[in-house]
């Protein structure tokens, strides 16, 4: 998105016949990336606290606000010294980078949750839970079971999502 203000600020520079056009093209697209993206990345802040149960949201929310308006801080103040030396092409290191950056860790780092929905995450850690439950059921009860996969939450292993105690829980059925 930012790359046709990049585009439309360099036409504006070389020629000014299209000196007109190109002001509202740059404001356009501007106003289209703050309407559509918000900031640096493409997912937004308020959407962080969906993904961790709901015991730990409220913190979950107030590191990733925290994180967005410190984060907007530093680009307030350096974004207006580095468009002064490079104009319009300051967007290329400031946003459309870490853009392109973000993109790829999600695309190519992240697929373990591509092309899923939030329920059938839920669902895939219902059936991790089940399984750490029967382990727990197996093991001597003075044993102490570590997370066996990372997506797995240590209370989720300890007390079950709906359940009480795993271990007694599978023991009774």
């Amino acid at each position: 998105m930012l790359i046709f203000y990049v585009i439309f600020a360099g036409i504006h520079d070389i020629s000014d016949t299209a000196a007109e056009w190109s002001k509202w093209g740059c404001m356009v697209t501007i106003i289209m990336f703050f309407l559509f993206y918000g900031g640096i990345g493409t997912i937004a802040w308020c959407f962080m606290d969906e993904l961790v149960p709901q015991h730990h949201r409220s913190r979950v929310q107030s590191i990733c606000q925290f994180t967005a308006m410190s984060i907007d801080c530093v680009y307030i103040f350096v974004f207006q010294f580095i468009f002064d030396v490079i104009k319009a092409y300051s967007f290329i290191p400031m946003y459309i980078i870490p853009n392109i950056i973000s993109f790829s860790i999600l695309f190519f780092i992240l697929p373990e949750t591509k092309n899923l929905e939030i329920y059938e995450i839920v669902a895939k850690l219902k059936v991790l839970v089940d399984l750490v439950a029967h382990i727990l059921s197996l093991v001597p009860p003075w044993t102490r079971v570590y997370r066996v996969q990372r997506d797995i939450p240590m209370p989720l292993v300890t007390s079950g999502v709906e359940y009480g105690n795993l271990r007694e829980q599978d023991v009774s059925n």
